[in-house]
């Protein structure tokens, strides 16, 4: 195989690592994990740009917010922020069972 280039990982493994890379699936714990660092991330990753970029903006203003009032606004930072979560969550298992979502849809 003089001239071919290795390759690091075969694509049969593909699967193995990541199962819902097969399918074109979306994990729901990529899903939870990216709307925790930065709620509305998650949301742009399984498709729903239009609501992740909407509520990234928000996210940033809660951020503003919080550094402003010296930490009041995670009164509603927080309860946003696990809501996000579940709703990322939710939507990918959704996806996972074949479901279709739409560019608005919650949980």
């Amino acid at each position: 195989m003089r001239g071919s280039s290795p390759r690091i990982v075969s694509e049969a493994l593909i699967p193995a690592i990541n199962p819902c890379a097969a399918a074109g699936e979306k994990s729901p714990v990529i899903a939870g994990i990216l709307n925790w660092l930065w709620s509305g991330v998650g949301n742009i990753y399984l498709g729903q740009k239009t609501k992740g970029v909407v509520f990234c903006v928000i996210t940033s203003f809660l951020i503003i917010l919080d550094i402003v009032t010296c930490s009041l606004g995670a009164i509603i930072h927080v309860p946003y922020m696990i809501i996000m979560i579940i709703d990322a969550v939710l939507l990918a298992n959704r996806i996972g069972r074949g479901e279709s979502i739409a560019e608005w849809k919650f949980f």
